[in-house]
């Protein structure tokens, strides 16, 4: 099992996320998705947060990360400690 820590990419074209993240404390789930026919990256992993009503796109796992992973080698993802659009992915590995 490792520990990958990074930031969310493009979480500023998710406004209605962002308040959510800002409100979420460290240690929070996130949930998350393969997206195969991305046009720029065939590797993507969105990713989600808890709204009131349903799930939130907030962004995706860093490309350079997700290059190396696979969604189904992603344990958990919850929020970081060091920052509003820090993540912490557990594998397991």
């Amino acid at each position: 099992m490792s520990i990958i820590k990074t930031k969310i990419a493009g979480v500023f074209k998710y406004p209605d996320a962002k308040p959510i993240m800002k409100g979420m404390q460290p240690g929070t789930l996130f949930k998350w998705k393969p997206e195969p026919d991305n046009p720029y990256d065939p590797n993507a992993i969105e990713l989600f947060v808890a709204g009131e009503h349903d799930w939130v796109k907030c962004g995706y796992i860093p490309k350079a990360v997700a290059s190396s992973l696979t969604a189904n080698r992603i344990s958990t993802i919850v929020k970081g400690a060091e920052s509003f659009d820090a993540i912490d992915i557990t594998t397991g590995e």
